[in-house]
């Protein structure tokens, strides 16, 4: 019974911080500081976004407004290519209630 109550539980995101290599800590930390981002900070991040997003402990949502801005935010996050993207994303995240920094 227990596995299967585990087996229920969302998924949670996985937190910048507690990525190992340190890449993608230095690409929050340039935009944080607004430092220019390379293609590859801009990568790593859309990425992380990409995993925030698409955590299954989001689905929890009861509401068919909230489920389909979440089906939304999951689609724009694959959309970052630009830093004001990536702002324009964060600032939409934030407004749902998920603060991904």
């Amino acid at each position: 019974m227990a596995n299967q109550q585990l087996a229920l539980l969302p998924d949670p995101p996985r937190y910048w911080r507690d990525e190992a290599s340190g890449v993608l800590a230095a690409a929050v930390e340039a935009y944080l500081t607004n430092k220019p981002l390379t293609l590859n900070d801009l990568r790593y991040l859309r990425n992380y976004c990409v995993q925030w997003v698409n955590s299954s402990a989001w689905d929890l949502n009861p509401f068919e407004d909230g489920r389909n801005a979440l089906a939304n935010l999951r689609e724009s996050a694959r959309q970052i290519h630009s830093v004001q993207q990536l702002d324009r994303w964060l600032h939409d995240a934030v407004d749902l209630g998920m603060d991904p920094l």
